[in-house]
């Protein structure tokens, strides 16, 4: 293999272009990961050493195979004899190639890492924070200087957040069940059962959501993919058991019909209708993915889409109160209905139930009449 100086697009999930097999299964992309991750801690190694590191058995032919596609995407990986055998050897142009940073583009980042500020004390956060760290000690004083001017005009702001620093081990042992396909057991607090339970799953994904962290996993109980939320998780722990991510699965597919992060019972054609003074805030915003909408003369603007009627989307069916009226299905106007009963009950109290019995015994009488 001949040594290069490319610079590095060590994005291994990219492997697949050069496979040659189409798409790579999942414990190959994690093998050549934790490969690529051996490489960058000990520069050299021997096909000896990466049996012994990778903990698992493999073929040469196999570890050949992984150290040619890291290759083939841009690691410079070059090769040497040594004592009658091969050392495969990570090159310094791997840390060192050139690295331009313009003032907005380190203002972007520094942008992304304030997003990212609630997952503090996890390897996510740290992990950003380090490569600015290395980015602002590789730049000139003028950029760092106009970088500060920048900051002024920019800033982000958030609604109250949950903090996953105190989970920053729960991150963790995630993140590393997720790269080498282990199931691990859990005791979770579940607010839907009410109850604490324990359990066995297989972690598939993580996804960040209105700054909450959310695990889609199989979960050995109830024999269906779930979605936990990370902070409820109070015991975790990295079993030995493997499983077998299924080829069906794709985050995006999971999560396409979802309105904001639950998902789940049938897709219902829903039909809204937004008042004028409403309607151009709603029409501003990409709430989801099959949303149409259509102004109606006199009365605003009409949203059409298609969702499961998940306690979530009814919540923010909810939130807009009198300036919304449901159109379909007629299963949410009986909810929303039922939900405005309950609130003029709740403030009318005894008063308002004797109007309504009064209102009955009128209509009652004026009947028999």
């Amino acid at each position: 293999m001949e040594r290069t100086t490319r610079p590095v697009a060590a994005d291994v999930l990219s492997l697949s272009r050069h496979q040659g097999h189409g798409m790579p299964r999942h414990d190959q992309v994690i093998r050549q990961w934790k490969i690529l991750k051996l490489l960058e801690s000990r520069g050299r190694v021997t096909f000896a050493r990466l049996v012994a590191d990778l903990g698992e058995p493999c073929h040469p032919r196999t570890l050949r195979r992984d150290l040619e596609a890291l290759s083939l995407i841009g690691v410079p990986i070059y090769t040497e004899q040594q004592n009658g055998g091969t050392v495969w050897i990570l090159s310094d142009d791997y840390r060192a190639f050139p690295l331009p940073v313009t003032p907005t583009e380190l203002l972007a980042l520094d942008a992304a890492r304030r997003f990212v500020e609630p997952l503090d004390g996890t390897f996510v956060a740290e992990s950003l924070a380090a490569v600015l760290a290395k980015i602002r000690a590789a730049l000139p004083p003028a950029t760092i200087t106009a970088f500060g001017h920048l900051t002024t005009a920019l800033s982000i702001g958030q609604r109250p957040t949950k903090v996953y620093g105190p989970h920053a081990q729960t991150v963790d042992t995630l993140w590393t069940a997720i790269q080498e396909t282990r199931v691990v057991k859990m005791t979770y607090d579940s607010h839907h059962a009410g109850r604490v339970t324990s359990r066995d799953v297989d972690p598939y994904h993580v996804r960040t959501y209105d700054n909450t962290l959310y695990l889609v996993a199989y979960c050995h109980r109830r024999k269906d993919i779930l979605l936990f939320v990370v902070d409820r998780i109070k015991r975790i722990e990295l079993t030995d058991q493997r499983f077998t991510l299924p080829l069906y699965f794709s985050p995006d597919e999971y999560f396409k019909d979802a309105f904001g992060i639950y998902q789940g019972g049938r897709v219902e054609s829903v039909s809204l209708v937004f008042k004028p003074h409403i309607a151009r805030w709603v029409c501003e915003k990409h709430w989801h993915r099959s949303q149409r909408f259509t102004p109606v003369r006199g009365q605003g603007v009409r949203m059409d889409l298609s969702v499961p009627l998940t306690p979530e989307f009814v919540a923010w069916v909810r939130s807009f109160g009198p300036d919304v009226t449901v159109q379909a299905p007629v299963k949410l106007v009986d909810i929303i209905k039922k939900d405005a009963w309950e609130v003029v009950g709740r403030y009318e109290g005894t008063k308002g139930a004797r109007g309504k019995r009064g209102a009955g015994a009128r209509r009652s009488k004026a009947v028999r009449k």
